[in-house]
C-alpha cells in the first residue's frame, strides 16, 4: 500500500516547505485538508486517527485525498528540481516540446528540444541523446533537409555506442546476478579481483574494444567495490580504488554528469584507508576530495561535504580526540547543519563517542539522551539501536548509576534476542551479562573478571559498538581491583 509517511520521511524540510508554498498558490479555501493531513503525518500520527476525526464514515472520500497530495508532492518536486537537476530539466524540455507540438506551435517545439539536445549531450548520456534526436526527427515535415539530415546522422552515430552500452550493461546485470546467486565465488588462492577478471575475459562473441572500455572499467569497479566492502576487505579495497581511480581520472573519464560518482569512489577509498589505520595518509586524501567538492561552481558540495567532514573526525578520534571534537564544532558552525537531519544525528553520535574516550561520562550520557529524542531514532536499523542500547547500559553502568541500570536491563531479554539474531555470541551480548552481574552484586566473581579480562585482551573491530568495549573493560577492571 501506498505510504504517504514514506514519502514524507525522505523529503527535506524545504521540499516540504516548497510543496506547501505551491499548493496553497493553486488552491485558496481556508480549510486545507491536505495540509492537514500532512502535518498529522509530520507530527507521527497515524492515518487512522486523521480517519476517525476527518473522514469517519467515507474512507474512499479520505483514500481520493490522499493519493491527491502523493500527487501534489510530485509536483511540486518537480518544479523545485527543475534547475537543480539537469536530468529532471531534460525531461520537462521534452514535456513542453510535445505540449507545443499538439498545440500546433511547431516552432516553439522544436526550439524546446533543441535546448533538450544541447543538454543531452552535455551530459554525454546517450539513451537520452537517442530519445531527442528521436523526437526531433518525428517533427521532419517541419525541419528543412539540412536540419533532417544532421539529426538522423547524429542518431545513427550514437546508436553504434549505445549498442556499445547496451552490452556493457548486459555484462555487468550477468556478473552481478552470478556474483548475487553464487557462492564461495573465490578459492584461497583467488582474490576476488581476479575472479572477476577471468569471468570477464570468459565471456565469448564480446568485442575488445568494449572489455577493454572504461566504462565497463568503471562500472565493475563499483560491483567489485560493493564486495570487498561486504567482506571488509579493506586492504584490497583500499589498493583496487587506487589503481581504478587514478586510471580513470588521468584519462578523463570523469566529467560534470558522471563527477558524483568519481566523490563515492573516493569515499570509499577514505573509509578503506580509516580501516587500515593509514591517517595520515588518509588526510593528505581527505584535503584531495575537499578540493574537488570545489569543482563545477561547488556543484556537489552541499551533498558531500558532510562525508568530509565525517572522515576527520573518525581521523582524528584515533590520534586526537580533543581535535575530532573541534571538527564538530567546526562543522556544525560553518555548515549550519540542520539539527533534525541524519547528519546531525551521526554527528551526536560521534561526540557520544568523543566524550567517553575522553573520560566525560556526564556530557556522554547527556548526549546519548539526545540521541534517543531525535527524530531519526526511530527510522535507524536494528542493529544500531542495538548498539545505542548496549552503550547506554555500559555508559551508567561505569557512573554507578545502578538504578537507571537495572531499569534498562529490564528491557534485556527484548535486546538479547535481537542481539542473537544479529550475530549470536558476539562481545554485545557478553557485555550485556557482565552488567546484569554487576547489577545482582558480583562484581568482584571469578567469572566476571574472567569476562572482563577476555574482553581486553581481544582485538575488537572498530565497528563492532559504538562505547569501545575493551577500553570499558579495563576501565572496569581498575574500578573493582
Amino acid at each position: 500500500m501506498l505510504s504517504l509517511k514514506t514519502i514524507l520521511e525522505h523529503l527535506e524540510p524545504e521540499d516540504i516547505r516548497c510543496y506547501t508554498v505551491w499548493t496553497k498558490r493553486t488552491r485558496s479555501d481556508k480549510e486545507r485538508l491536505d495540509l492537514e493531513l500532512v502535518t498529522y503525518i509530520k507530527k507521527n500520527k497515524t492515518e487512522d486517527e486523521f480517519i476517525r476525526e476527518y473522514y469517519a464514515n467515507n474512507r474512499n472520500a479520505y483514500y481520493r485525498l490522499k493519493n491527491k497530495v502523493v500527487e501534489d508532492i510530485g509536483k511540486s518536486l518537480v518544479i523545485q528540481y527543475w534547475n537543480k537537476d539537469e536530468w529532471i530539466k531534460l525531461v520537462n524540455l521534452v514535456c513542453i516540446a510535445r505540449l507545443y507540438h499538439q498545440k500546433q506551435l511547431f516552432n516553439l517545439s522544436l526550439h524546446q528540444l533543441e535546448k533538450a539536445e544541447k543538454l543531452a549531450f552535455q551530459l554525454e548520456d546517450p539513451q537520452l541523446i537517442d530519445w531527442v534526436l528521436t523526437e526531433i526527427i518525428r517533427m521532419g515535415s517541419y525541419l528543412n533537409i539540412k536540419q533532417l539530415t544532421n539529426s538522423i546522422a547524429k542518431r545513427n552515430e550514437n546508436r553504434k555506442l549505445l549498442f556499445k552500452l547496451h552490452q556493457i550493461d548486459d555484462i555487468t546485470a550477468l556478473l552481478e546476478n552470478r556474483i548475487r546467486t553464487t557462492q564461495n565465488l573465490t578459492n584461497k588462492d583467488q582474490s576476488v579481483i581476479d575472479w572477476v577478471n577471468n569471468y570477464i575475459d570468459s565471456l565469448e562473441d564480446i568485442q575488445d574494444d568494449i572489455k577493454k572500455s572504461r566504462t565497463l572499467r568503471f562500472k565493475i569497479a563499483k560491483i567489485i567495490v560493493r564486495v570487498l566492502v561486504q567482506e571488509k576487505k579493506y586492504a584490497d579495497l583500499e589498493n583496487y580504488l587506487k589503481e581504478n581511480i587514478d586510471y580513470l581520472k588521468s584519462s578523463g573519464f570523469f566529467t560534470q554528469s558522471n563527477y558524483k560518482e568519481f566523490l563515492e569512489l573516493m569515499i570509499y577509498l577514505l573509509n578503506a584507508m580509516y580501516y587500515n589505520k593509514k591517517y595520515q595518509e588518509c588526510l593528505t586524501y581527505s584535503a584531495h576530495f575537499l578540493n574537488a567538492l570545489e569543482q563545477f561552481d561547488r556543484l556537489y558540495y552541499s551533498n558531500y561535504i558532510f562525508y568530509y567532514y565525517n572522515n576527520l573526525i573518525n581521523i582524528y578520534s584515533a590520534i586526537d580526540p580533543l581535535k575530532a571534537l573541534a571538527t564538530i564544532d567546526e562543522y556544525e558552525k560553518k555548515e549550519k547543519v540542520n539539527k533534525d537531519s541524519y547528519n546531525y544525528f551521526y554527528i551526536l553520535i560521534q561526540r557520544m563517542m568523543l566524550k567517553y574516550q575522553l573520560n566525560n561520562l556526564t556530557n556522554a550520557l547527556k548526549t546519548i539522551t539526545k540521541i534517543k529524542v531525535h527524530p531519526f531514532y526511530e527510522k535507524i536499523d536494528r542493529e544500531l539501536q542495538i548498539k545505542l542500547y548496549v552503550s547506554e547500559l555500559m555508559l551508567n553502568c561505569e557512573d554507578d548509576e545502578m538504578f537507571k541500570v537495572k531499569n534498562l536491563l529490564k528491557d534485556a531479554p527484548y535486546w538479547l534476542r535481537d542481539i542473537k539474531k544479529q550475530k549470536p555470541q558476539n562481545h554485545l551480548h557478553v557485555v550485556v551479562n557482565i552488567i546484569q552481574s554487576i547489577a545482582e552484586k558480583q562484581s568482584k566473581s571469578k567469572g566476571l573478571v574472567k569476562s572482563l579480562l577476555s574482553l581486553t585482551s581481544q582485538e575488537i573491530g572498530i565497528d563492532e559498538n559504538f562505547i569501545s568495549i575493551s577500553l570499558w573493560a579495563k576501565r572496569l577492571l581498575q574500578k573493582i581491583s
